[in-house]
């Protein structure tokens, strides 16, 4: 069982477009991507798990396309002209019975700060679908999850953005149809702000460049005198 999937592994990985150095990672054998322009060059890459357990995926920008995954986004969020606001949507549809464990990666070229929210939405009120944990850049957020009458919510702010480092948000949950055709969904919205320098920041920076400024001019001074001498 084992030589297979990892003979499955060495068929993915072949068969994955070429990226640049250093994206490909070890750690899961999971494929790396940056996001631009809502478009990526790649697809997402599955992670094998044995059976028994909850079948997990990995989600890239690439996946926004007609279905039942979606991961868009709206700005450039790779340099260079990164913006300085970005949004993004992530959402997944389930029609059968099924534990979650979804994770969504990205990387944005820019140090800032992330927010968003995550809610569930059920076809009937006896179908559940529950998310039981948040994990964001290994970080969890299962205690802001609320009980609401659509299934679960959960809102989180403050998130700090690395300039060109992987952030990985993880769906941890489980369906249940109450009935054949049951379905239910989760949606999350994402939104990044570039970070502003404080004022105190500002204020050293422009004094910076007077004294710089004033530095020129002194030394454009003394040279005239020089000049002045020889003649």
């Amino acid at each position: 069982m084992k030589i297979l999937i990892l003979e499955l592994l060495k068929i993915l990985l072949t068969a994955l477009p070429s990226t640049r150095a250093g994206d490909l990672y070890e750690a899961g054998r999971e494929q790396e991507f940056t996001m631009k322009n809502v478009l990526v060059s790649a697809a997402a890459a599955a992670t094998i798990t044995l059976g028994g357990a909850a079948n997990a995926a990995t989600f890239t920008p690439a996946d926004c396309t007609t279905g039942n995954i979606h991961f868009c986004v709206d700005g450039d969020a790779q340099a260079p002209g990164v913006d300085d606001y970005i949004t993004a949507t992530i959402t997944n549809t389930f029609k059968k019975a099924t534990a979650i464990n979804d994770t969504f990666l990205y990387r944005i070229d820019k140090n800032g700060v992330g927010s968003g929210g995550l809610q569930t939405s059920f076809s009937s009120s006896n179908t559940l679908l529950t998310i039981t944990d948040l994990i964001i850049n290994g970080v969890s957020y299962a205690s802001a999850i609320q009980k609401t009458a659509a299934g679960s919510a959960v809102n989180v702010n403050g998130i700090p953005i690395v300039k060109g480092a992987l952030n990985t948000i993880q769906v941890l949950g489980n369906f249940k149809p109450a009935s054949k055709g049951g379905q239910a969904n989760y949606t999350g919205n994402l939104t990044f702000t570039a970070a502003i320098p404080e004022a105190s920041t500002w204020a050293m920076m422009m004094l910076g460049l007077g004294f710089t400024g004033f530095a020129m001019r002194r030394r454009g001074g003394l040279k005239g005198a020089v000049l002045l001498a020889k003649a």
